[in-house]
């Protein structure tokens, strides 16, 4: 999916808050931005918006911004994830589907998002979805193929959102003890984007069959990564992925994201809020 013009606020306040989370002076932050600024004005409008992100995130470490500007913030995510866990652990008990519980679950911790420009809250999206399903439903075809899969890759999104992915993993290894779990993560901090150490800090080292990866290169997942992974079921996760992905022929790839904005509400018919399981 290519950039809109109507993506430009995002990746303005994506750079005002990495510029609020760092320690350089206000006259460094205002030549910072009016970098920023500048660079987006000349930006390619065939990359994905992901791309952008990246482009603007290497731009901002040359002006004196650290490597993670969003690491308080992550923790503070994480921390509020796992304070929420038990709470959700006895849902799942109480709930006749697990499975397809634990995935509308995993789906409304991505509202967890510092990139997009939303104000949705993870309780209130879990309760529509839990009343009202979800906009676009493929769970059915995900579970067909589970029940035959050997091996499934699952690209993480954001951090304290993938405290609610290790919920939605232990339920898939519930289903098919078997099944061997790939979990890849970024290689350097982007944004709010799971890293090796914030998957770790969100439990999911320490859930069986999963093996924790790090992209090989910096920024997101692609095509190529994609075209080269054999496992039999992929999952990617969030708005980041799809916009990366989405044009994608794959049909083992699974998307999974919460609708945050129009450009992207449009692609897929959905509101703003609502809640996607779809097949590539």
């Amino acid at each position: 999916m290519q950039m809109k013009l109507e993506c430009m606020p995002c990746f303005v306040r994506q750079v005002l808050m990495e510029l609020d989370g760092s320690d350089i002076t206000i006259e460094g932050k205002e030549k910072a931005l009016r970098a920023s600024l500048r660079r987006l004005s000349e930006m390619d409008m065939t990359l994905p918006p992901v791309g952008v992100s990246l482009i603007l995130h290497r731009l901002l470490r040359e002006w004196g911004v650290g490597e993670d500007p969003y690491r308080e913030l992550k923790m503070s995510s994480t921390s509020k994830a796992l304070k929420i866990l038990p709470d959700l652990e006895r849902m799942l008990d109480e709930n006749g589907d697990r499975l397809k519980m634990a995935a509308m679950m995993a789906i409304a911790g991505n509202v967890i998002d510092y990139g997009a420009a939303n104000l949705l809250s993870l309780e209130r999206t879990l309760e529509d979805a839990v009343h009202g399903g979800m906009a676009v439903d493929d769970f059915e075809d995900f579970g067909r193929e589970l029940l035959k899969a050997d091996t499934l890759s699952y690209h993480l999104d954001n951090s304290g959102e993938v405290v609610l992915d290790g919920l939605f993993i232990r339920e898939i290894i519930r289903e098919r003890p078997d099944l061997r779990i790939r979990a890849f993560v970024k290689n350097s901090p982007l944004l709010n984007d799971v890293t090796l150490k914030d998957a770790v800090d969100g439990g999911l080292g320490a859930v069986d069959n999963v093996e924790l990866i790090e992209l090989p290169h910096e920024g997101w997942v692609s095509e190529d990564d994609i075209d080269s992974d054999e496992a039999e079921i992929i999952i990617a996760k969030g708005q980041g992925n799809y916009e990366s992905l989405s044009e994608s022929g794959r049909k083992n790839l699974f998307f999974l994201l919460v609708v945050k904005c129009d450009v992207v509400s449009r692609e897929l018919g959905a509101d703003i809020g609502e809640m996607i399981f779809k097949r590539s």
